[in-house]
């Protein structure tokens, strides 16, 4: 229980603001990392009666901003995409009126052991609220732990900022779903046929993290990529360390290897 980790904006996520799929299905006009896309599917791992709902999206890459696309690294997990997408929703009727109401402290999840290597695994905490999260820290068996989240909450609020000024100028047209998303939906997992009983568990933990500015060449990658938002740009990169949680991911992932320990 060193620290937990999460994804999502919470309150201002798109599928929590219409959870019954009413304007979010294929068809609809999305923005997608800089440029305009399309909701074409509901995602692989789709699962509305399990609150993890997933879309499949697409968008022509030639008209995207390196801004709002990002590549990343998963330990154990191999190259990944960080895709930035906002959805516009229309309020149509008071039900979807009363769905874009939805606050943090009204979004429940549980907390799981992602250390076990199953496809069942223990559960934690149960209705920990995004509120909380977003707080900084939980409480766990009695314990305060940490909590920082992978996705960018600081990119979520810029989306919505980009995709107002695009519609209010004209640029961006919201469209109706040509069919909805099923909402009783449940994608099967592929079975594990063999599973280690062999569990590694790090105690690797950083003393301090610092920045060296010689090599610097200010690509803002780290600021992108941290996931607690730690990592500013005042003239040059500073640190601020009551928001560290001393993940190690500057030193992954900075090109220069600017950060050191």
């Amino acid at each position: 229980m060193w620290n937990v980790t999460y994804s999502g904006a919470g309150e201002i996520s798109p599928i929590y603001n219409d959870p019954n799929f009413e304007v979010i299905g294929v068809g609809t006009r999305i923005f997608l990392c800089g440029a305009q896309g399309y909701i074409i599917n509901n995602g692989t791992q789709h699962n509305p009666q399990k609150n993890f709902s997933t879309l499949m999206v697409m968008g022509n890459l030639k008209d995207m901003n390196p801004k709002f696309l990002r590549a990343g690294v998963m330990e154990k997990y191999g190259c990944t995409l960080f895709v930035s997408i906002g959805v516009p929703i229309p309020i149509l009727n008071e039900q979807i009126a009363e769905n874009l109401s939805i606050t943090d402290d009204e979004i429940k999840t549980n907390i799981i052991d992602y250390g076990i290597p199953s496809l069942h695994r223990p559960i934690l905490k149960e209705n920990v609220s995004y509120k909380e999260l977003k707080s900084g820290y939980v409480e766990l068996k009695g314990k305060k732990v940490k909590t920082a989240s992978i996705s960018s909450l600081y990119y979520a609020k810029l989306i919505t900022e980009e995709l107002k000024k695009l519609i209010t100028s004209g640029h961006f047209f919201i469209s109706q779903p040509v069919q909805r998303l099923n909402i009783y939906n449940e994608v099967k997992p592929l079975a594990v046929r063999e599973v280690s009983n062999k569990i590694e568990i790090s105690t690797k933990k950083y003393e301090i993290v610092t920045f060296e500015e010689e090599n610097c060449t200010k690509c803002e990658l780290c600021i992108s990529l941290c996931p607690t938002e730690a990592i500013k740009l005042d003239n040059n990169i500073c640190i601020d360390y009551s928001l560290c949680t001393e993940c190690g991911a500057c030193l992954e992932f900075c090109p220069m290897r600017c950060f050191k320990i």
